[in-house]
């Protein structure tokens, strides 16, 4: 029978990789399609892929900015000190949407074709209309890593007391062998000593 062998980093760090690449995209297909659907309102008749790709940019912006994410719930988790990672969170939430929407707005400056708004109108409109979601992702990735990072913790206990609990039996074992050795050995001692007496050969 083979053995288990869990995965190694690597291979856990692709998985979440892509199992969040593959959340992100689901829902930049959805809300592709609500706006699809939705754009007569508007006037336009955008082709399906056109407006993936609009969309799109957001949600790559979110994931450039991720890595940041991760490096403050590393050195602030919520698990401890909740008095001090919470407004630590809530203030990096706001950083988060005020980067990632200033980020939004210079990649419309750059690929839209120009209009009369200035630079700051348009990070002030996205501010407005999209600050709160943004704070919502944001606590969604932390939650996210949260329930990651507890899991990891979960299970490693789990291994390390299945590894006691091994050694725990092997020493059992061990004794038990220990115990018996002595009452084996006095056993045939016992029996050579009664054929000695007997004249047995």
């Amino acid at each position: 029978m083979t053995a288990i062998v869990p995965p190694t980093d690597n291979v856990r760090h692709a998985r979440v990789f892509f199992g969040a690449t593959a959340a992100m995209l689901a829902v930049v297909l959805a809300e592709g399609a609500q706006f699809y659907f939705q754009q007569d309102r508007f006037g336009r008749s955008d082709p399906y892929w056109l407006v993936v790709a609009q969309l799109l940019r957001p949600w790559i912006l979110i994931g450039l900015l991720v890595p940041g994410i991760i490096a403050v719930a590393r050195t602030t988790p919520l698990s401890t000190r909740p008095w001090w990672s919470i407004p630590t969170h809530l203030i990096s939430s706001v950083l988060f949407a005020i980067v990632h929407l200033t980020l939004l707005a210079f990649t419309h400056l750059i690929t839209d074709p120009p209009t009369e708004y200035p630079f700051r109108f348009r990070v002030l409109g996205l501010m407005q209309n999209y600050t709160f979601q943004d704070i919502l992702v944001y606590w969604a990735i932390l939650g996210a890593l949260t329930a990651l990072w507890y899991h990891r913790s979960v299970v490693e206990r789990e291994r390390e007391a299945s590894l006691l609990r091994l050694s725990l039996g092997e020493a059992r074992l061990g004794a038990l062998r220990a115990q018996l050795h002595p009452h084996l050995l006095f056993n045939s001692l016992n029996s050579v000593s009664m054929l000695v007496r007997r004249g047995d050969s």
